[in-house]
């Protein structure tokens, strides 16, 4: 009975134990629910917090709390039809809640519906009067309908609820920003900052500051705050990283886009970041993979615009506009999309079709200056200079200061031979922007092309104001001296440029440039180690630096430099670097260093034309056309091109033509093909077929500035100057801007024998484009014709030198310049290197044996001239007969 008694007691322990373990599996769980969801939403992790709260209501329908926690989660996670109905179905329950005000006018507000936020929000704060969170709401919501007064009110009370309410504060801030009351915004701010110094929003909110007042380099340095303080902000990081490739830290840029990519990959700012940085490096294919990437994580308005942009920079101009399009439709307001697309219609001379796109952005933002400009340049492509004028007022009439405008108006005028509207529409320009250094630089140029030289120089020095703009005007100041033959005038104007900014590299430069000129070498050395003190990563400096030591013949050095230039990740770095090896005949370590560069690089087409270059001095074409089958996969028509030169170079000309004409076949209303046509029949001597590929251009292409350019070039070949004249005469008319025309007509007008007019047009080239080599090539040999300006001549040839030491062209003008110049020993080393490539140039032959002469070689200045001299057809044959002549005392 004892035993049967205590059975029955554990059994009574059991079951109660049993109850209580499945009430508590009934009633436990929907706590825990609720709790973790809860956790999510504090954490932002509101997708997961929506899983939670819907787990908790398919468990018990009747849980109104979890209703209300799901539209909550709903509503911060962008969801808003679904939060409405979750509130819908609360209010059904629990009409009379206040909480529900609050959600609701948090939902309005995200809807921006600004008058339903500020009933809900206003009747919430008057029945809960203590909720800073209800009365910054309301702050939002009066803002959003305009009553400043009641939303200053509303913050001013949530922070008097709660003094350290951040959101509150910078609301606050912000709305007296709008107000224009920025010094209460900044004390509130910084207020905040002093309590917590890496504050984010505080940060941010300094930050767009910075942007407004067009400060540059306190928004950058902003950011670099930010991601030191907060190094999992990928936006920041994002942010700043686009400051870095602004300045051209390449190096840098690539760590960074390594640290999103791993840091953020559900987010696109590293694909972004590396399509920005291969674009940068016109490394177009590899930037077009980059945005498609970045695109395919989360698509932007700002992804497809880059990747828009990238098609252009690979001529694919109907795809371009396809992706601009794109970015335009996904933003009315984003209209640089749409102006591009305008633009690339005008480049296409589809003319009516750019005006009609510029009219669309006019309609968004009548005072839109840029659109208002390309459809008068289109007017005026049309040749409609009417239009155009009348366009060009129009802006300046809207935007007096907009100097651009002024200045489109004065090219005009000058361009009908106008002088007197010409100048009055330049001195506009100037008055629109006094600030603005290019208007004062082009008034200044009119002066100067005029003959009027004090008049220029006037212009430049009263822009002078004592900052760092100045730099520029001291250079041209400097470069007036230096063709007035004041090379000491020069330099006390590039010194005072130095102390008023002294990481911009120009003046540095010039002084290296004027040092070489005049043999100084260590004096060029010093100013290049000035300036990388100052400004270690300038590219330039680290390559001309290389140059100067290896013509020196310190290779150590020069060595040490070139590595520490390349590990900027340039192409031009690994470029310059192969150049030297290759100057050096050492084309195995020349290739060595493009394989490493193309490594960093792997599409960059000037890295891949250079390895072809050097193949082909190798004969190694096999290699080449693999290159171009490679090389075809990420730019068709740069892959085929590749392979006509290989087949040129073949003396292949029936394969060349067949494949240039491949590239006619695949976009036969783009130039490019023709382009490439023409150059194969160049080269094989078949002028009718040049000729004739050019005008089947001009057919199907229209009158595209890049076919009448190459027709300017083809008539100048075969002496037809007047007709050359006529074609580069109408591509500068429709582009005021196409410096390789100027450069190409001042070629014409030196074979013509006009020398001002070369002169003025060389000039102009170099003004569009200051490091274009032809322009500065030949400009220096048309300057060493005078004594008054053969330095300036060796300054510029020197230029050229830096830029493209392994051209025998090049070298030979420099060693020529060096030459006229006395610096004979130099020439000769130079010279020789140049007639050790190409033996039987007669023109460096000539310069050779011109320069053994003043070094006092003359029976090795015999040798060469008698070559020269017994040359039927030589141009230099009657220079050497005098020359010689000269030595032989005859």
């Amino acid at each position: 009975m004892e035993a049967v008694l205590k059975f029955r007691v554990c059994f009574l322990l059991i079951i109660t134990v049993l109850s209580s373990a499945l009430y508590a599996c009934g009633q436990g769980p929907d706590k825990d629910l609720m709790s973790e969801g809860k956790n999510y939403m504090a954490e932002k992790n509101y997708q997961g917090a929506i899983v939670i709260f819907k787990t908790a209501l398919d468990n018990s329908p009747e849980n109104m709390e979890a209703r209300f926690a799901l539209g909550k989660a709903y509503l911060m996670s962008g969801k808003l039809d679904q939060a409405e109905k979750a509130f819908e179905k609360y209010a059904r329950q629990n009409p009379y809640d206040s909480a529900l005000l609050l959600e609701n006018g948090r939902l309005k507000l995200f809807r921006q519906d600004f008058q339903g936020a500020f009933d809900y929000l206003s009747e919430f704060v008057s029945k809960v009067t203590d909720s800073a969170e209800g009365y910054t709401l309301l702050g939002r919501a009066a803002w959003g309908v305009g009553k400043y007064d009641d939303a200053r009110k509303s913050f001013a009370k949530a922070i008097e609820l709660e003094p350290a309410r951040e959101d509150s504060q910078l609301a606050l801030a912000q709305l007296y920003v709008i107000e224009g009351n920025e010094a209460e915004a900044a004390k509130i701010v910084d207020g905040l900052m002093e309590r917590e110094p890496n504050n984010r929003n505080g940060l941010y909110f300094k930050a767009r500051l910075a942007q407004m007042h067009g400060d540059t380099g306190a928004y950058k340095s902003i950011f670099k705050q930010i991601v030191k303080a907060h190094p999992t902000d990928a936006y920041a990081k994002y942010t700043y990283a686009k400051g870095v490739l602004e300045d051209g830290d390449y190096a840098q840029v690539k760590i960074l886009v390594r640290e999103l990519s791993e840091g953020a990959p559900k987010v696109p700012f590293g694909k972004k970041l590396e399509g920005m940085l291969r674009y940068s490096l016109k490394d177009y294919g590899a930037a077009v993979n980059a945005f498609h990437e970045a695109i395919a994580i989360r698509p932007d308005a700002e992804s497809y615009f880059f990747l828009g942009m990238s098609y252009y920079g690979m001529g694919d101009l109907e795809t371009a506009i396809t992706q601009l399009r794109i970015a335009a439709d996904r933003s009315q307001k984003f209209l640089k999309a749409r102006e591009m697309i305008s633009l690339i219609l005008l480049q296409q001379k589809r003319y009516n079709e750019s005006i009609a796109e510029a009219r669309k952005i006019l309609e968004v933002d009548s005072n839109n200056v840029i659109a208002s400009v390309i459809r008068g340049d289109a007017y005026l492509a049309k040749g409609d200079t009417g239009k155009a004028l009348e366009q060009l007022k129009e802006i300046t009439e809207k935007d007096p200061h907009f100097a651009a405008a002024f200045m489109k108006m004065g090219a005009l005028h000058y361009s009908m031979g106008d002088m007197e509207e010409s100048e009055a529409a330049l001195k506009g320009a100037l008055k629109a922007a006094p600030d603005n250094l290019r208007p004062r630089l082009v008034l200044s140029n009119f002066y100067l092309r005029n003959g009027n030289k004090d008049l220029a120089r006037t212009v430049l020095e009263e822009g002078l104001s004592g900052k760092k703009e100045d730099v520029a005007l001291y250079v041209y100041l400097a470069r007036m001296e230096l063709m007035e033959r004041n090379p000491d005038k020069a330099r006390t104007l590039l010194s005072k440029a130095k102390a008023l900014d002294v990481k911009n590299p120009t003046a540095y430069m010039m002084l290296a440039s004027m040092a070489l000129a005049e043999k100084k070498s260590e004096d060029a050395l010093i100013e290049y180690d000035e300036l990388l003190t100052n400004n270690p990563n300038f590219l330039r400096a680290q390559l001309a630096k290389a140059v100067v030591l290896d013509t020196l013949g310190r290779a150590d050095e020069a060595e040490a430099t070139y590595k520490e230039a390349v590990k900027s990740g340039n192409p031009s770095a690994y470029l310059a670097y192969a150049g030297s090896k290759l100057k050096s005949s050492n084309t195995e370590a020349s290739l060595a260093i493009l394989n490493e560069g193309l490594k960093e690089n792997p599409n960059d087409e000037s890295l891949i034309r250079q390895k072809a270059e050097t193949l082909f001095g190798l004969k190694r074409f096999d290699e080449v056309l693999a290159m171009s089958d490679n090389l075809e996969k990420l730019n068709r028509n740069a892959g085929l091109g590749l392979r006509v030169r290989t087949f040129v170079l073949m003396k292949d000309f029936d394969k060349a033509v067949a494949t240039a004409r491949e590239i006619c076949d695949f976009a036969p209303k783009s130039p490019e093909g023709y382009l490439v046509l023409a150059d194969v029949n160049m080269r094989a001597n078949h002028f009718d077929d040049w000729r004739k590929a050019l005008e089947e251009g001009v057919g199907k292409c229209g009158p595209s500035p890049v076919l009448l350019q190459e027709l300017g070039k083809y008539y100048s070949a075969i002496g037809n100057y007047n007709k050359a004249l006529t074609y580069l005469d109408s591509v500068i008319k429709q582009n005021d801007k196409a410096f390789k025309a100027y450069s190409l007509r001042g070629d014409v007008y030196g074979r013509l024998g006009n020398r001002s007019k070369a002169v003025e047009d060389y000039t102009k080239a170099l003004e569009l484009s200051d490091r274009y080599v032809p322009a500065l090539n030949n400009l220096a040999m048309v300057y060493l014709d005078d004594e008054r300006t053969s330095a300036e001549a060796l300054r510029l040839a020197y230029k050229a030198y830096l830029q493209m030491p392994w051209s025998t062209s090049v070298m030979d003008t420099f060693g020529y310049a060096l030459a006229v110049n006395g610096k004979q020993d130099a020439a000769v080393s130079i010279l020789e290197k140049a007639a050790s490539i190409e033996a039987d140039n007669p023109d460096i032959t000539y310069h050779l044996g011109y320069a053994y002469q003043k070094a006092g070689k003359n029976e090795q200045a015999i040798a060469k001239l008698e070559q020269v001299a017994n040359c039927d057809g030589c141009d230099m044959a009657a220079d050497a007969k005098k020359l010689l002549k000269k030595i032989k005392g005859d």
